[in-house]
């Protein structure tokens, strides 16, 4: 009797404990069209009105704010002004999203119409009233296109604002062309003052910043516009920004520094002044997927800037990855790094990039990339080596008017590889190997095709050589390697993920690759594909022979084949083992497939329960004969959290972890 009170006490206790580390969720609504900020906006009827709102309120893990689609907001920022950032949990993420049908919401970042008023006392200082708050992270550029700055509260102000007398101090710290934001009665920052060369009034444009710190944060189908930084991640992790549009970015678009296990995911940025994604200053495992970034250019809305003005970044992080990712028409390179370690770029595009990918680190690996780089004086792949570990490349596909493989430096030690790519030159000058050293790289088995050199040494003492052969023969390097000067044949690479499947069948991945073609087909089914790209098949149930057609500008046709054979089916009294497979995708935020097998005919149940132990969803119930079953899940309203997939049958029992991430 007392060992049964003990056990009821301690569930009661850790039913306490459980209950007070339960966060009451709340969802706000924000309408630049129906809201006002002294609403409630917990409700569609009541809604805020502007970003200001949001970010003057501290937020609790698992709340939401949800923008009105078709809405335009223009005051404030996302920044959370009250310093505690935006906190959430695994399973209770904050999420910022939108709500109703239509657009996305388009959040503008700069003011307009900004009235500036000379401060008396002072020479030649002015101030505008913002009659929003301003985080102290902006940035301001002269219409002339003289000055390029951005100023951060903590960096730049080195007096408090909360009384008159240490505004004064920080007035007359000013020099010319100084500026800042402020407040004379507190640290609201909700005025931006700036001393002028000649006395005149200030003709500048000011850009605004998100900066968002904390942990477990979504931000997803929101378009940004006009702003210094639409959404910038300092110290965070677990974080997400999925399903953004940027336009007119006058810096980085979309940035995460000193953060981890972060994403950008999903995202577009149009029209950037600076590399519109980066991921950057110490963090690690940070993520690029399926993003996009169009014209990297060096004038954005009138202002010519010229700084970086690559695609993409990677500075000083550990084992981040960019993959799937499509970026074009950036003035400069592809892909900027300094001091990366363990990065990984593939599956990704980079075309019509004045340069490809400068990888400057250690660690490095970059396969199955498209790029074509069109600058004449510029490598596809540039590779600064600056420890002693390995760098590969493997698998690219390369068109470039400049250099294909160049290698700057190596450490003492380090090594770097290249095998398997394939490199196009289009131009009489240009060079498909330029490794100004040759310690510790090694250069097997590529496809060159079309004019160009071979080169070996530091320039201006470097060797040329004319073909592959004559560059084997010296050197020893590109054993396996080819090329043709013949740009009308068409060369190419056809891979898949698997080529044995189980007897139950299943699908694969086919991914190809190819240089000078014009068309491409697969058989048998598939049918007219793009000339560089990759598929996911149907069930295949049989052994199948697909074949890969690539056709040249002139007719000419090269196939390559993948045979990827079935199993038998187990012979009778063949025994099978029950087993459980994690779900896939994992973490998911739409839909994932859950399998399991039977080792004999019987009854089993596969069904699924949140934290808190309550069923979810039934999945499987009944009888299942002995072999594999696969059960795709609609994950549909599921909030964010860990959930638990539990299958048993009369003598097997086994739970896989499940994370939705919206």
């Amino acid at each position: 009797m007392r060992l049964l009170l003990l056990k009821i006490r301690r569930f009661f206790y850790c039913s306490l404990i459980a209950a007070s580390l339960t966060y009451a969720q709340t969802t706000y609504y924000v309408s630049s069209s129906t809201g006002n900020d002294a609403n409630n906006g917990t409700s569609e009827g009541t809604p805020w009105r502007t970003m200001d709102k949001v970010g003057r309120t501290t937020m609790m893990p698992g709340d939401h704010i949800l923008f009105k689609r078709g809405d335009t907001f223009t005051i404030g920022e996302l920044s959370n002004y009250n310093g505690g950032g935006y906190n959430g949990t695994e399973t209770n993420p904050i999420v910022i999203d939108a709500y109703g049908t239509g657009s996305k919401p388009i959040l503008y970042g700069d003011f307009t119409n900004a009235v500036w008023t000379k401060r008396a006392g002072y020479d030649s200082i002015w101030v505008t009233y913002t009659g929003q708050y301003v985080s102290g992270s902006f940035g301001w550029e002269d219409l002339a296109g003289a000055w390029h700055l951005m100023t951060h509260v903590e960096g730049e102000i080195k007096f408090s604002l909360d009384n008159a007398n240490n505004l004064d101090k920080y007035l007359k710290s000013f020099t010319a062309s100084s500026y800042g934001p402020g407040s004379a009665t507190n640290n609201a920052c909700d005025s931006i003052y700036v001393k002028t060369w000649d006395g005149n009034t200030p003709k500048v444009r000011i850009f605004r910043m998100n900066m968002f710190t904390g942990n477990y944060l979504i931000v997803q189908n929101l378009e940004f516009r006009n702003w210094w930084t639409a959404a910038y991640g300092l110290d965070m992790g677990h974080t997400i920004f999925r399903n953004l549009k940027t336009l007119n970015n006058m810096s980085i678009a979309l940035r995460f520094a000193r953060s981890r296990y972060c994403s950008i995911d999903s995202c577009r940025s149009d029209s950037s002044a600076y590399t519109p994604h980066y991921l950057g200053g110490g963090g690690y495992r940070n993520m690029m997927r399926y993003d996009t970034t169009l014209a990297t250019v060096d004038t954005v809305l009138g202002i010519y800037r010229w700084i970086e003005l690559s695609a993409a970044g990677m500075q000083e992080d550990t084992a981040d990855v960019a993959e799937h990712c499509y970026y074009e028409n950036a003035m400069q390179g592809g892909m900027d790094s300094y001091y990366n370690v363990d990065d990984t770029v593939r599956y990704c595009k980079f075309i019509n990039t004045s340069g490809g990918i400068y990888p400057m680190g250690t660690g490095w690996v970059f396969h199955d990339n498209v790029v074509v780089a069109d600058g004449r004086y510029t490598a596809a792949i540039s590779v600064d080596n600056t420890g002693a570990e390995r760098c590969v490349f493997y698998n690219n596909v390369i068109t470039c008017h400049g250099q294909g493989l160049r290698v700057a430096t190596n450490a003492a030690g380090g090594t770097i590889k290249f095998y398997n790519n394939q490199v196009n030159c289009d131009y009489g000058n240009s060079r498909f190997v330029d490794f100004q050293t040759t310690t510790g790289v090694t250069s097997t088995n590529n496809i060159f095709t079309g004019a160009g050199t071979w080169t070996a040494g530091a320039w201006p003492n470097e060797t040329v050589y004319s073909t592959v052969a004559s560059f084997q023969t010296a050197t020893g390097y590109e054993t396996g390697s080819v090329w043709s000067s013949d740009t009308s044949s068409p060369n190419g690479k056809f891979t898949a993920d698997r080529t044995i499947l189980p007897a139950t069948g299943g699908t694969i991945k086919l991914k190809w690759t190819s240089i000078n073609a014009t068309s491409a087909a697969i058989s048998p089914i598939i049918g007219i594909v793009a000339t560089n790209d990759s598929i996911e098949t149907d069930i295949i149930y049989t052994t199948t022979l697909f074949v890969l057609t690539l056709t040249g500008p002139t007719g000419s046709i090269a196939t390559y084949n993948i045979l990827v054979t079935v199993e038998s089916q187990p012979t009778a009294g063949a025994k099978l083992k029950y087993s459980f497979e994690p779900p896939f995708p994992n973490p998911s935020n739409g839909s994932t497939m859950i399998e399991f097998m039977m080792q004999n005919d019987g009854y089993a149940t596969l069904k699924v329960f949140d934290t808190l132990g309550r069923e979810i969803a039934t999945l499987a119930q009944g009888v299942y004969s002995s072999g594999v079953h696969r059960f795709p899940w609609n994950i549909g309203g599921l909030a964010s959290g860990i959930y638990y997939c539990k299958f048993a049958t009369s003598s097997y029992t086994k739970i896989q972890k499940m994370i939705v991430l919206r």
